[in-house]
């Protein structure tokens, strides 16, 4: 089974073609007519997000993005990713340390920064806001309502927020396994488990992000733009899968197995799972799982402070 900064890795190829192309187009055609771009993309991981923005901008003469995440490990892979990708692409000026790259070309200045902090305890610098605030399959982790507040605060006026692949309480494993109830029994608890999260006090997003989000952004102070589906189809074609689909597809087995424990038989439990995984390896094994996108603009005039901490929205650790 591979660690999780290789199974980010794995499943990126995954995520692009997974995400909605309006949503990301909308997102893409707003901040492509800026001469200069500030970023901070929340949980970073090995860099994904930061590399589709430096894709998906070449027009923007200045990009600074901060990487914000909380294992130094994934920030380092990230870091190493990002270094090569500019490499590759013929900027030859490129220096810096571990926390940051700065990069030029002929037409170009890209400033990449990397944080290693909770989310929860960062803060941008005096006076910093932000042009675009992304959030990578990562709102099911959070409480939602305190840091959508902290969001609306960081952004500029007119600052836009992308947020995508937020899962949305649906995974269907295909073919139909023998004992149906047994398996649904299964996906109930995998979502059961999230719905359970805390930090802190406080629930996560939680199994049904993707409708929470659409629903809560309003009260933090924003319009939704845009929202569509980035499901996962995760689908053999001609008795193979995709890429690096059947690395996703054990992860996806393993982490359902281990959600439903302590909370079944053991030896049925082991007995399904062996049974998917021959049908993975054997090529017929499928899955989708249903996720959300979502764009939404900061409006001029966000929920006052005093307004949130009545409303409960504050810090959350």
């Amino acid at each position: 089974m591979p660690d999780f900064a290789d199974f980010l890795d794995a499943k990126f190829d995954l995520d692009e073609r997974s995400l909605a192309a309006d949503v990301r187009r909308d997102c893409f055609d707003a901040i492509a007519q800026r001469d200069r771009l500030r970023c901070l993309d929340i949980g970073s991981g090995t860099g994904a997000m930061p590399l589709r923005l430096l894709d998906g901008c070449t027009g923007v003469r200045s990009i600074d993005i901060v990487a914000l995440d909380r294992d130094e490990r994934l920030l380092a892979r990230a870091r190493r990713k990002l270094a090569a990708y500019l490499q590759q692409r013929g900027f030859d000026r490129l220096h810096g340390n571990e926390d940051r790259l700065e990069a030029r070309d002929a037409h170009r200045r890209i400033g990449l920064h990397f944080r290693c902090c909770d989310v929860a305890r960062f803060e941008p610098r005096a006076g910093e806001r932000y042009d675009l605030v992304t959030a990578h399959a990562f709102m099911d982790l959070v409480p939602m309502r305190p840091l959508l507040a902290r969001i609306a605060d960081w952004l500029a006026p007119g600052g836009l927020f992308y947020a995508t692949l937020n899962y949305d309480g649906q995974t269907t494993l295909f073919p139909s396994y023998a004992d149906e109830a047994f398996e649904a029994a299964l996906l109930r608890r995998y979502d059961q488990s999230m719905e359970e999260r805390r930090v802190g006090d406080q629930p996560t997003g939680g199994a049904w992000s993707g409708r929470r989000l659409h629903a809560r952004l309003s009260e933090a102070g924003f319009d939704v733009l845009a929202w569509g589906s980035s499901d996962w189809n995760l689908v053999p074609r001609r008795g193979q899968l995709r890429g690096s689909d059947e690395v996703v597809l054990a992860v996806l087995l393993g982490a359902l197995k281990r959600e439903n424990e302590a909370h079944c038989d053991a030896r049925r439990l082991d007995a399904w799972h062996r049974d998917r995984c021959l049908q993975l390896g054997a090529g017929r094994l499928g899955a989708i799982v249903h996720q959300i996108d979502v764009l939404a603009v900061r409006l001029p005039t966000p929920p006052t402070i005093a307004g949130r901490e009545a409303s409960g929205l504050t810090a959350f650790t």
